[in-house]
């Protein structure tokens, strides 16, 4: 069910979609720019309180949870 986790692995957002049947392309995303002209999606599943940080391999490197 879930991937198997540890150290730095990541979780890629379809995976992370599929495994909470969460449809990602229907989820509020925003793209945020940084000076070093790299970028990240942020997604907002308000569903679960979260806001997911993904790169652009499409893998969750942040998450904030909201309680």
């Amino acid at each position: 069910m879930w991937p198997k986790l540890g150290g730095a692995d990541r979780v890629n957002i379809y995976d992370f979609g599929t495994i909470f049947n969460i449809s990602v392309s229907d989820t509020k995303m925003e793209k945020v720019y940084f000076f070093d002209e790299s970028e990240q999606d942020v997604y907002e599943v308000d569903s679960l309180g979260l806001q997911l940080w993904v790169d652009q391999n499409n893998e969750i490197v942040t998450v904030f949870v909201s309680i």
